[in-house]
């Protein structure tokens, strides 16, 4: 099915995934703003749940991005789904080609990161071949993505690589997998594939996931960054232990109206090259970093009788940033309903806490490990679930059944911490503040449409506009930022 997403040149594209990937441990209930190309148009689509986007903050350390960035988190489900009509059989073997191919052009002004104004046209080709022979599977994608102008080759703007590359063994409901693949847990708060970045993220691990009855387990080990050995900036060698993480997730689900579950993730953040433009003076927190920080999760989530999605969810996270403790927390909690009428109406509501760096220590930033934000907190992709306080409201409608989706959202931002730092959904600083005491980060209008004309094409468009209050004005912010896109997308099968 086909990922065609909102894009943003601060953040990324949406995430995507390989043929027939097992389903998430637990399933986004968050109405998604990277869905699929309907299939057929006689098979009612999945439910299907966010996956927002975003990197690390300068002190978390993005992850190494190959040919797309590493993520974290696992995703668990059966791992040999259905037979499909798309593929042929040769040599006892059954092959599976995919292709995929997205574009998307943005429009941004008084940008609160880079340049004011912003334009840019992103795009995204993938050809993937998907190998399984009895309890064997073998999957490859190759992906190129790039900004428009960007030639192959170009060391920043595009890139060309593997984006998943891996070996299964497994019988359906249990398997074990080594090699490059997208991750998601949850909704992607804190592991998941990026898909809205035209580069997307994928890891480096090994994963293990078994499914017993009504209960599910899975764990995976990555490595983000390999060993290395550093330059300071007065030429002296450094070694780099590199970064790594893994995670452990369980769940138990008696039925699609409930599921219960929960993860255990584990980051080390080993020491890195400082940013290109860094001032050698701030260049030692990333050449002398080390960090160790683990997030503990519970959640429910559901689907009543097709209607009624939620999702709730807390995150507690602990550990040791150099030589300090650290401490930080996250919560998140909402529900969509449709209704029974023409067009099938739906309405959600919902909001979501993440820690800021407190001024007496007591609590740290809340760390976003490797998430997808797109669109969870916004279509800007001004905040992370980091230092906020945000509540939504939105509606939908379905004109065209499979056809054609339009809805409309509102969002209210407040700082945790209003003299603490500002960062987007990439973990960019936008502002920061110390003398600021005002709460009041602003509010966001969000306007988008899907239309699918025929099978395996999508075309998105949206519209988004924030106005700031004033904790964004004492940050520098004090204009409005407007942001609209339009995308295309093919995607087979």
């Amino acid at each position: 099915m086909i990922g065609i997403a909102l894009g943003h040149a601060e953040v990324a594209l949406a995430q995507s995934s390989a043929p027939a990937e097992p389903r998430p441990i637990e399933e986004a209930i968050t109405p998604v703003s990277d869905p699929e190309v309907a299939p057929a148009p006689d098979v009612p689509p999945p439910e299907s749940a966010p996956a927002p986007e975003a990197q690390s903050a300068p002190v978390e350390a993005a992850p190494i991005m190959p040919a797309a960035a590493p993520a974290v988190v696992a995703t668990p489900a059966a791992s040999t789904p259905p037979s499909v009509p798309w593929g042929f059989e040769l040599a006892g073997i059954e092959w599976r080609p995919s292709l995929e191919a997205r574009a998307r052009g943005e429009l941004r002004t008084g940008a609160y990161v880079g340049e004011a104004d912003q334009g840019i046209v992103t795009f995204r080709a993938r050809i993937g071949m998907d190998a399984r022979w009895e309890l064997l599977r073998a999957f490859v994608q190759v992906q190129d993505a790039r900004d428009f102008g960007v030639t192959p080759g170009a060391q920043s703007g595009g890139s060309t690589g593997i984006h998943q590359g891996f070996f299964e063994i497994g019988d359906g409901s249990s398997y074990a997998r080594a090699g490059r693949q997208e991750i998601d847990y949850g909704s992607g708060r804190l592991i998941g594939s990026l898909n809205w970045a035209s580069a997307a993220r994928s890891f480096d691990a090994l994963r293990v996931h078994t499914q017993q009855g009504e209960f599910s387990l899975d764990g995976f080990g990555a490595v983000v960054r390999t060993p290395r050995t550093l330059n300071w900036p007065d030429g002296t060698p450094r070694s780099s232990e590199g970064d790594y993480a893994g995670g452990i997730a369980a769940e138990w689900s008696p039925g699609e109206a409930l599921r219960l579950g929960g993860y255990a993730l584990y980051r080390h953040d080993g020491p890195t090259e400082a940013p290109a433009g860094t001032d050698m003076m701030a260049a030692g927190q990333w050449l002398d970093r080390h960090r160790d920080i683990g997030a503990f999760s519970l959640r429910a989530s559901g689907n009543v009788e097709r209607r009624l999605r939620y999702e709730v969810e807390l995150v507690l996270e602990a550990g040791r940033v150099g030589d300090d403790d650290f401490l930080a927390a996250g919560m998140i909690g909402e529900a969509h309903y449709k209704l029974d009428a023409p067009w099938s109406p739906e309405i959600g509501v919902g909001g979501s806490f993440g820690t800021g760096e407190s001024a007496d220590g007591t609590w740290n930033e809340f760390d976003n490990f490797f998430p997808t934000n797109h669109l969870i907190y916004g279509l800007l992709d001004l905040f992370g679930l980091r230092n906020q306080t945000h509540g939504f409201a939105r509606f939908g409608l379905t004109p065209i059944d499979r056809q054609l989706s339009v809805w409309a959202a509102g969002r209210v931002y407040r700082f945790v911490e209003p003299g603490a730092r500002w960062t987007n959904a990439g973990g960019a600083v936008v502002g920061r503040n110390p003398m600021n005491t005002d709460e009041f980060a602003g509010v966001e209008v969000d306007v988008e449409a899907r239309w699918t004309p025929i099978d395996h094409l999508a075309i998105w468009g949206g519209y988004g506009a924030f106005i700031p209050g004033g904790g964004a004005a004492s940050l520098g912010h004090p204009d409005p930022m407007h942001w609209g896109y339009l995308m295309v997308g093919v995607l087979v099968p």
